[in-house]
């Protein structure tokens, strides 16, 4: 009846009661009846278990459970409480507009087949009152932004347009042309800029080439060579003032002009060798530029020289103080005929 033993192994013990100190079973252990002081398992499938009182390492079972309940019903309290203050401080759109809702049962069976389709499809107005958000692509025929629309880094409100990046791109591609201001403002791929309008440069306008119709300008300063076909020079007065006069010398009649232009034309009259004109533009740095418009009879026209006029000069040539600043075109012989000669002042 009683089996003392140190160990027994065997693949089936069948027994009616099994009393141990400590038994190590490897396998399955099936039983009607357990009664232990302490059971430890790493792992039991148990169908109905009765206990009086479960202990887990975080503490009681049943304390624990509650704890969880009370909380939770803390939370949801919570939230309708937030949400009914809300409400009543700042009635929403869709409380607004939900006392204009038709609800009849006609129209509500139409809305829920609608739902139960593929595609949603209102024929009213749908008006929302917290943030929409869409997951796919969405197709809209216009709208409408009271506000900001934000795109990537692209911000456009009003009459502003902004990146929030270091460049901003307008056609990228390279591709089509750009028109703006109805053709005032045009560029082509090609990297032609057509500007139908006048430009203002507050810089510089630094070109490899400058290629233009017409220039005026103020003042224009070149540094190095300036090649040109053809230099029309406008003067500040279109007709210069120019009066005529003999003035006897000891040595010869001179025929004397008064210009205040910077170009016109002489006549050196015939049996005489030289012809002065008297200018205000006259400086100490100007070139004087000479074209008979006739035959010299092999003779070259020259600048005999030039007085920029001061009382120190004017006495040195013995002429009246009246006399601005001029220089003499002359000839080494007479010549038969009047003579037309160019003349330029370059300063």
């Amino acid at each position: 009846k009683n089996i003392f033993t140190k160990q027994i192994k065997s693949d089936v013990i069948l027994t009616g009661d099994l009393t141990a100190t400590t038994a190590t079973i490897s396998g399955t252990l099936t039983t009607d009846k357990l009664i232990s002081d302490t059971l430890t398992s790493r792992e039991a499938t148990i169908s109905t278990l009765y206990t009086d009182r479960i202990i887990s390492s975080e503490g009681n079972f049943g304390k624990i459970l509650t704890d969880k309940i009370t909380s939770l019903r803390d939370e949801v309290r919570q939230i309708i409480a937030d949400r009914t203050a809300a409400e009543e401080a700042t009635p929403s759109a869709i409380a607004i507009a939900a006392a204009s809702w038709d609800t009849s049962e006609a129209t509500l069976s139409a809305m829920t087949a609608q739902l139960s389709a593929d595609d949603l499809t209102l024929d009213g107005n749908l008006i929302l009152g917290a943030d929409l958000t869409l997951k796919g692509l969405a197709t809209l025929n216009s709208v409408s932004v009271s506000s900001l629309l934000a795109v990537g880094q692209i911000a456009l409100k009003d009459n502003i347009l902004e990146t929030t990046a270091s460049t901003l791109f307008i056609q990228p591609s390279g591709t089509g042309t750009i028109s703006l201001l109805k053709d005032r403002l045009v560029i082509s791929d090609t990297g032609s800029v057509t500007v139908n309008g006048n430009l203002t440069v507050k810089g510089n306008l630094i070109a490899n080439m400058l290629t233009a119709q017409k220039i005026e300008a103020e003042e224009i300063t070149i540094k190095n060579n300036l090649n040109v076909g053809k230099i029309n020079v406008a003067t500040e007065s279109a007709l210069p003032i120019i009066a005529n006069a003999v003035i006897a010398s000891d040595s010869a009649a001179i025929s004397t002009l008064v210009s205040n232009a910077t170009a016109g034309v002489a006549s050196l009259p015939a049996g005489l060798t030289e012809v002065v004109i008297n200018n205000s533009r006259l400086t100490p740095t100007s070139m004087v530029y000479l074209t008979p418009n006739g035959s010299t009879q092999n003779q070259v026209v020259y600048v005999k020289n030039k007085i920029v006029s001061d009382v120190e000069t004017r006495d040195r040539a013995s002429l009246p103080e009246a006399l601005p600043s001029f220089f003499t075109i002359g000839l080494d012989s007479t010549l038969p005929t009047d003579l037309s000669i160019n003349w330029w002042i370059i300063n």
